[in-house]
């Protein structure tokens, strides 16, 4: 059914193809209008002062975001170099449009930097390609049923790579209409351990190969003379990523993996004028992938619809905005989620008088409403009630960027009782590389797999697939300083910490509903809170092969100590555990 779904809505918007030429046709003429230079591609010799969350240079970026279809305007910080171009842009300014509806993310046009107006169709292809070879201490999880406890008591994968290919593709016909398009070809484990235990993870690297192609984003752009218009598949991205993350914003370590997917009716509108810093957005949203809803492997049926305001000062590079959501969920069992979200975000720039800058960012989300996922034979309806926060402080500077992140997400001591209320970040905000992105996704990945276990209970746990974080920070309060040193155009390096305590009881999901029993993830104390400290550090260079292909690689790595919380019965600790990471690219 779900594959059928999907084929009727790549239908529609080939039909939608095929009629836009004779729409367009019967349109009178735009007026003439100035091309504007591409203010994405910074000079090469200039030293870029990235964004807090996406602290890569434009040329590191490449390896990761090629530079044909830069990160969207919603989450980065623009450059030092994009700070010192004059702006230029059309009359039917697209650009604009782009930048003011931040929840509504769309990748931008590149367009030529000189020569006459031209209304003639263009035709823009872009990719990226990388290649990953990991090696990671084992992670000591809940042995598995029916096995031998020495071998399935690990997460099992020490030695792997994983590759992925990503290619973009935008069209045009008039300078305000577009199709953009992009998917992943191949995305997985090439060769290596493969982990066991996690299938409930949304990406459990438990399998070699490559399911085909996913198609991520496949939408209509058209700026009428009334507002901007949107629709089809295409990411959902509002201000840090803590909640609604695109999944193409580089994190300062590790690699963006999912990236939220909606198909979406977008309707935005400047009520003061196209070049007033204000802007408002309505849309409607048929859910296709994100950290709750999985339509085509769960057959969760999403819909959302959402209200969004920003207010954009793009000279100061000062933000502020809002946006409220409500979301019906329901899934093949017929649970069902009714939820509110409302987020707010700011971002705010002061020149330092040395050639950086200071800045202060923030975005807070609260979730509210009701859901029978978890429902049991004493509970059959519980509340939802969710707080999620992240703060960043800290100096951008051509050469060196400091910043201090942290963040809180609240916890839930006992998952059964009468609300649900343990908050998780997007997994593609990344904090550090191994705490959160390896370690406790495993604890809560494995937690899952146990509670839908045929060996364990004839019936799985109602709710089980929303257990794993996927390394999204969860329950948890968390330190991240980092510093980022650019010595040269070609070469960074970067050195960060995390610290993490739990914002309540450290509880397996499985332990209270199968054995009755409050324990963590090892079977140990629930009530200690200290999950430890991680130190990370990467060294990344960049180069251009062409003038379009760019080629990055090197080597990130990190030591993380365990608190506590991960004790097992005995309390015995979970032991120190190492991951290093070389790392290749390709952009174009």
């Amino acid at each position: 059914m779900s594959r059928s779904i999907s084929l009727r809505f790549v239908c529609v918007l080939a039909l939608a193809w095929a009629l836009i030429p004779n729409l367009v046709a019967a349109q009178p003429e735009a007026p003439a209008a100035e091309t504007p230079a591409a203010a994405d591609d910074p000079e090469p010799e200039e030293a870029p002062v990235p964004a807090p969350t996406e602290p890569t240079p434009p040329l590191e970026a490449t390896d990761d975001a090629p530079t044909p279809t830069p990160t969207p305007a919603p989450t980065p910080t623009p450059t030092e170099a994009e700070d010192d171009a004059p702006p230029a842009r059309t009359e039917v300014d697209l650009e604009a449009w782009l930048e003011a509806s931040p929840p509504f993310h769309a990748p931008e046009v590149e367009l030529e930097e000189e020569g006459p107006p031209s209304y003639e169709p263009f035709f823009t292809l872009g990719g990226e390609y990388r290649f990953r070879l990991n090696a990671m201490s084992d992670i000591p999880l809940r042995p598995l049923p029916r096995t031998d406890p020495a071998s399935s008591g690990q997460l099992g994968q020490n030695y792997w790579a994983e590759q992925w290919l990503r290619l973009r593709m935008q069209t045009g016909f008039r300078p305000e209409l577009r199709l953009i398009a992009e998917g992943d070809v191949l995305y997985g484990v090439a060769f290596g351990d493969l982990a066991q235990g996690t299938s409930t993870a949304m990406w459990p690297r438990d399998e070699y190969g490559y399911p085909g192609i996913r198609l991520r984003h496949l939408y209509l752009e058209w700026l009428t003379p009334v507002g901007l218009l949107r629709l089809g598949q295409m990411g959902f991205s509002w201000g840090l990523g803590m909640v609604a993350n695109g999944g193409d914003q580089q994190p300062v370590f590790g690699d963006y993996r999912y990236g939220d997917l909606v198909r979406r009716a977008l309707f935005a509108i400047k009520p003061d004028g196209l070049e007033s810093p204000y802007a408002i957005g309505v849309g409607f949203d048929w859910v296709a992938w994100d950290q709750t809803a999985d339509f085509e492997r769960r057959g969760d049926v999403a819909l959302q619809g959402l209200l969004a305001f920003q207010y954009d000062d793009t000279a100061k590079r000062n933000t502020v905005g809002a946006y409220v959501a409500y979301r019906h969920q329901e899934n093949r069992l017929g649970d069902v989620l009714d939820v509110v979200v409302g987020d707010v975000f700011a971002r705010w720039h002061v020149e330092d008088g040395t050639g950086g800058r200071l800045f202060a960012a923030l975005e807070a989300a609260y979730i509210r409403g009701e859901t029978t996922f978890a429902r049991t034979n004493e509970r059959e309806r519980q509340d939802v009630e969710q707080l999620l926060g992240v703060l960043q402080l800290g100096r951008l500077h051509p050469d060196i960027d400091l910043v201090l992140e942290t963040g809180y997400a609240s916890g839930d001591s006992d998952t059964y009782d009468a609300i649900q209320s343990r908050g998780t970040f997007d997994p593609d905000h990344r904090v550090g590389l191994i705490m959160f992105s390896e370690v406790l996704a495993a604890q809560t990945a494995r937690a899952a797999h146990l509670a839908q276990s045929d060996a364990l209970a004839a019936r799985p746990s109602r709710g089980a697939e929303l257990i794993p974080t996927n390394g999204g920070v969860a329950g948890a309060f968390y330190l991240f300083p980092y510093a980022i040193w650019r010595p040269w155009e070609w070469i960074e390096g970067r050195l960060g910490g995390v610290f993490g305590y739990a914002t309540s009881d450290v509880v397996d999901p499985y332990a209270q509903q199968a054995l009755s029993e409050s324990q963590n993830f090892r079977g140990g104390d629930p009530r200690q809170r200290e999950l430890g400290f991680e130190i990370d550090a990467s060294i990344l260079l960049h180069g251009d092969l062409t003038d379009d292909l760019v080629l990055s690689g090197g080597v990130e790595g990190g030591l993380y100590l365990p608190g506590a919380a991960l004790n097992d019965a005995a309390g015995d600790g979970l032991g120190p555990i190492g991951l290093v990471r070389a790392r290749l690219g390709l952009s174009l």
